[in-house]
Parts: structure tokens; sequence; C-alpha cells
């Protein structure tokens, strides 16, 4: 329903808006961290299957020599997406809020963070990545990480 409005641009894997914006799908990109799709499915030639998220962008903004990637909910794996872009900043959810940090989820949750410490990303998350898996992911990577609610303001120096 929605291809028949002449409002909507459709992209493919990079549009390029202008010189500090650009818009990336990635769905060409190896995934070389696994990403749980949680129970989220879509429907292909009439069939559930798990969700594999291609309409999902994300939004990287360069200034000089910084760069700031806006990433929604990460559902293509936190991992990957910081493997992909390593920038300076990564404003998104983690969508781990389905682990638990004192069961299962805890080893997970411990393979996310050496990956994300690889990187001198500051990284600024939200709702999707779950409070206690907040507090857990923390502990190890400090300042690094920090929590960003509705409303929020944040500065980038």
């Amino acid at each position: 329903a929605l291809k028949r409005w002449d409002r909507w641009v459709y992209v493919e894997d990079h549009c390029k808006i202008d010189a500090e914006l650009s818009l990336y799908s990635c769905n060409r990109n190896k995934r070389p961290y696994p990403a749980d799709s949680f129970g989220l499915q879509m429907q292909e030639n009439g069939l559930l299957r798990p969700d594999d998220f291609r309409h999902e962008q994300y939004l990287l903004i360069r200034e000089g020599e910084k760069t700031v990637l806006f990433s929604g909910c990460s559902h293509k794996g936190i991992c990957n997406i910081a493997t992909w872009f390593q920038p300076d900043v990564l404003i998104g959810g983690f969508h781990f809020s389905k682990l638990d940090p004192r069961g299962k989820g805890a080893d997970q949750l411990q393979k996310a963070e050496r990956v994300l410490l690889q990187f001198p990303t500051l990284y600024y998350t939200g709702h999707c990545t779950g409070e206690e898996q907040y507090r857990f992911l923390r502990q190890s990577m400090g300042d690094r990480l920090r929590a960003l609610s509705t409303g929020q303001l944040i500065c980038l120096d």
C-alpha cells in the first residue's frame, strides 16, 4: 500500500544524503556475530520466518573527523553494526532486553562487551537494551556506555 505514495523515497544499501549524512541498510554485509530475532517474524511467500531486518537502516553523520551513528534497535546485532562502522559515537538500542544477565544471557552479554570495547566508540543506548542488561554491561564498559532516555539532551564534543 505504501509503494503507491509518491512521497516515499526507496533506497538501496547506501544513500548519500549530503556531504555529512549517509543512510545504510547493510543488507549485503557479512554478519560475523550472531543476532537473535527473539521471536520477531516476517512473512515471506505466505510463510512466517525469523525477521532478517532488511528494512532496518542506520544514519551516519560526519562532522569533520568525527562520526556519529544512529542505529535504532540494532536488530542486525550491535556487535555487527559497531564492527561495520566503528564510529566515534554510536546511539542505539542493543536489543538485549530478553537476555538474562543472571543466567544464560550473561555469556552473550560478556561476548558483546568484549567486541564493543575493541573500538574507541562511546555508546549511548536505550530501552531495548534492558535496564538489568545495561547495568551488567556498564560494570565492564564503564563510562564508555551511557544510558539514553526519551527527551534527554546529550552534547557531543
